[in-house]
């Protein structure tokens, strides 16, 4: 039995529980093995898998901005990064121009000029995108020579991907970081930038790495099935300098022939955020003794989406969603803002490969991403069923306050509680449930909203009925939940009372 499963209906109730509460939630950033243009707007999108981390971080202030600008700046982005890795760090401002009649993303890198001793401008590119909302820049050593390539993802005013990478070249003038436009494409699909590990001696900087081919996907317009593709494949040419092509194939589409399928391929935006609307469950590490499962909740009414596994919970809103199609199935590209950094936005993938089954792809968050399964009474009944000792929801009535001589006290008011022991005030979720014994898992939370701590008892619940009174007793035991039952790992035992005074009416009743 694995304590994930047995308290799957816990998670539930905290994430439940989270969705009204104020929490901000660590969240992280980091590189993962492919990288993907996302669909924006509402049209239509193919892509063979989901986009992995791209920071994007909101301009909330000019000050954030390390030169003056003119007017005619329309600034939407300001990132800091190291592009040269030396010890200043420099910074990309993705901006409009006002006059400008295409109406395209430009970029400005911002260097350290030593001489001067002051902040300047060194290079400014365009790219092929439009569209700010969905705008998402990163750099990385794509080519693999040591050197941070500027990756820029977006979508143009027809409704198009686009991707254009910028590679460093030597200044005009001998001095300072200046880019060159080394790959440029467009797709009413995907595009996808793969990446694969490289060596120890490139990772200790002994040789040049394998540079990561581009692999273009386009509507395959000679089929009847809108998910077939035509993927151009595209390797580096040191040589010449630029990306040329080497490999053009059909890619064959999943099927759609399933009604519901089909109804969320043709309907809107919103009607796929009313089919993801509740909680979806994945487990995870089924071959460990510890194993643990993960809580993806999608609310669109409160426009928040919360992640809950353990002690680890996340919680964003939820911005908007773009309708797409995958090679898997149909799907929605989701903007999101994390309630724990205001200057962050990051995006959601999720595609519905099979009937009441999705795929979670979250930019960053490598640890929530995969399959989730929809929990339904019936999913609930089978992994319940899948443990020798099924876990079930306990009905013992834990209401009011319970407390002792020794000032430990514990105020159930479901699905929360407060507990002050030590002279120390502490608040947070709880659940009863049943594994051979009665259960009771407390999860405390901070003032950010995240768990702090999690203590699993034993409980003992007896209720004594006298002529003017009810005395309940509870027993707590610290124990932890195992294959076999619930075993004990301490004999230091809490005992907490709650008194209820019967009235005159009610001892007449009884």
């Amino acid at each position: 039995m694995r304590h994930s499963v047995l308290t799957v209906t816990a998670f539930l109730m905290l994430a439940l529980l989270a969705s009204c509460s104020q929490q901000q939630p660590t969240s992280s950033s980091s590189g993962g093995p492919r990288f993907i243009v996302p669909e924006a707007g509402e049209g239509v999108t193919l892509s063979s898998a989901v986009q992995t981390p791209i920071t994007i971080r909101e301009r909330s202030g000019a000050h954030e901005l390390r030169v003056s600008l003119s007017s005619d700046f329309i600034v939407s982005q300001v990132i800091d990064t190291n592009l040269d890795q030396d010890q200043m760090e420099e910074q990309i401002i993705v901006f409009k121009r006002r006059d400008d009649p295409e109406d395209r993303i430009r970029l400005l890198v911002v260097d350290f000029d030593t001489v001067r001793n002051a902040y300047v401008p060194t290079w400014e590119g365009k790219t092929q995108a439009n569209n700010m909302r969905t705008f998402a820049l990163y750099v990385n050593d794509v080519i693999g020579d040591h050197e941070m390539e500027i990756v820029a993802i977006g979508m143009n005013n027809a409704g198009e991907q686009t991707l254009d990478l910028f590679r460093r070249t030597t200044a005009p003038a001998g001095v300072g970081l200046y880019y060159e436009n080394v790959a440029s494409f467009v797709s009413d699909a995907s595009i996808e930038i793969e990446e694969s590990d490289r060596s120890e001696a490139y990772a200790s900087l002994q040789t040049t790495g394998r540079s990561f081919p581009i692999s273009v996907y386009r509507r395959n317009r000679e089929s009847d099935n809108p998910l077939d593709l035509i993927k151009t494949t595209y390797h580096w040419r040191n040589d010449l300098g630029e990306y040329v092509r080497t490999i053009e194939e059909e890619i064959a589409g999943a099927s759609i022939e399933e009604a519901q399928l089909a109804a969320l391929y043709d309907g809107a935006a919103s009607d796929f955020e009313s089919y993801l609307a509740g909680p979806w469950y994945r487990s995870i590490a089924e071959d460990s003794a510890n194993g643990s499962g993960e809580i993806a909740y999608f609310n669109p009414k409160t426009r928040r989406i919360i992640l809950y596994r353990g002690e680890s919970q996340e919680s964003y809103s939820w911005l908007n969603s773009n309708r797409t199609i995958y090679r898997s199935g149909p799907g929605l590209w989701i903007n999101l803002h994390s309630e724990a950094v205001e200057t962050v936005r990051k995006q959601a993938a999720v595609s519905v490969p099979a009937i009441d089954t999705i795929s979670l792809n979250i930019e960053g968050g490598h640890g929530w991403n995969g399959t989730y399964r929809r929990l339904t009474p019936g999913l609930q009944q089978s992994m319940v069923q899948e443990r020798s000792r099924p876990a079930r929801t306990a009905d013992l009535p834990l209401s009011g306050l319970y407390k002792n001589e020794s000032g430990t006290e514990i105020l159930f008011t479901g699905p929360r509680f407060t507990m002050r022991e030590g002279g120390r005030e502490r608040t947070g979720g709880y659940a009863v449930y049943r594994v051979q014994d009665y259960v009771l898992d407390l999860k405390f939370l901070d003032p950010n909203g995240l768990v702090s701590e999690n203590r699993t008892y034993r409980i003992e619940f007896s209720e004594d009925v006298q002529d003017d009174r009810v005395v309940r007793t509870v027993k707590l035991t610290p124990a932890r939940v195992r294959s076999s039952g619930i075993e004990t790992v301490s004999t230091r035992t809490i005992t907490l009372e709650q008194i209820e005074e019967l009235t005159p009416e009610q001892q007449s009743a009884g």
